[in-house]
């Protein structure tokens, strides 16, 4: 297939599903033994699990909830960016870990590049009663996967013994107001809005939607997708100014603390997905050349966020446990079929050489 841009012409291959690869029960395998220390680090702080974003690697994040599933160990907060917040909210809303890998192969270029399928974007156009007025700054509307992703929910709904949905933060930044922004799901159905610009909380409000809509929010990424509207307001990917959400719960906590609302010190366990640079093909199309500037953007922006909440915490001789993981995951290009199995292996190798007791 071939499109236009700017009256040059590029060559995506042909947007079919690929074959499902049945994945080995070893892969979710972990033993509870030998993870003794994360369940001591874990006693009596708070636990906030941030999922950054990373293309197609959803499945990267998948052995991370699994190991929290195998242990029992109950999450406080979950934050997610781009896959981190698809991946996240999907387990938040009831569906397993394993249950979420299930569906990946569903998840092919078709439904992430919709760019001809006119008739579902004139039908979604319809329901929410306007027009983007942001058309031109995306290429691919994002439906499909949008309505993918709301179906998914729609039929997995159910507690998560481990999470509290309300819990759930979707990170997103708005190009309405320039900040970035944390939705989460409120028990009576509404949005919450927790505006941040930089190390400070700037505001608040709420919003009508749902859960799928912060979770498209979160990965409409820039002059790939349209813009998402959430409460009247537009947002693209959080990866623009926080691809692993660490320093909003970090300055959340941190609020708490001061008005005297939380006394539990903090842990927060992170999965960033950075990928394996000698493996890094040259960009092959403005696709691929966006998405690696957003990796390699986001992985500075992530480095400097750890340092800034390491030095802040020392300055306050605050207890704040913090661990990275940073599998170096394949590389996937935006017209590429992502090789899920490989994913979950190098990341599952990822956490036990990080977690597991040494």
């Amino acid at each position: 297939m071939k499109i236009s841009i700017r009256n040059k012409a590029f060559t995506i291959p042909a947007l079919t599903k690929h074959k499902s690869v049945p994945r080995s029960d070893k892969l979710w395998e972990f033993n509870p033994s030998d993870f003794s220390q994360l369940r001591k680090r874990c006693e009596g702080k708070k636990l906030v699990l941030a999922l950054s974003g990373g293309k197609l690697k959803f499945a990267c994040h998948l052995p991370l909830l699994r190991l929290i599933e195998v242990l029992g160990i109950k999450v406080d907060e979950l934050w997610g960016v781009s896959a981190g917040a698809v991946a996240g909210g999907l387990w938040a809303n009831g569906m397993s870990a394993k249950e979420i890998d299930r569906v990946l192969d569903d998840v092919n270029l078709t439904l992430m590049f919709d760019l001809f399928n006119m008739e579902s974007v004139r039908t979604t156009i319809t329901a929410k009663k306007h027009e983007p007025p942001l058309r031109t700054a995306g290429i691919f509307p994002g439906i499909k996967i949008e309505n993918f992703i709301r179906e998914l929910l729609r039929n997995n709904n159910k507690p998560n013994p481990l999470v509290d949905l309300e819990n759930f933060y979707s990170v997103a930044y708005n190009i309405s107001k320039f900040h970035r922004t944390a939705f989460r799901m409120m028990h009576n159905g509404k949005i919450k809005h927790l505006d941040f610009r930089r190390d400070e909380i700037i505001g608040e409000r709420t919003s009508t939607g749902d859960l799928a809509d912060i979770i498209r929010a979160s990965m409409a990424m820039c002059g790939i997708y349209w813009p998402e509207d959430v409460g009247g307001e537009y947002f693209l990917d959080g990866g623009l100014t926080e691809q692993l959400p660490i320093l909003s719960p970090f300055i959340t906590w941190l609020d708490k603390r001061k008005k005297g609302t939380e006394k539990r010190d903090l842990f927060i366990l992170g999965m960033e997905l950075v990928y394996a640079t000698p493996e890094a093909p040259p960009p092959a199309n403005p696709f691929s050349l966006i998405s690696e500037c957003f990796e390699l953007l986001g992985d500075e922006i992530a480095s400097d966020h750890e340092y800034y909440i390491r030095s802040i915490a020392r300055d306050l001789k605050t207890d704040v446990d913090l661990v990275v993981i940073r599998p170096e995951v394949p590389y996937t290009l935006l017209t590429a079929v992502p090789d899920f199995t490989r994913q979950i292996e190098t990341s599952k190798t990822g956490i036990i050489r990080e977690l597991a007791d040494k």
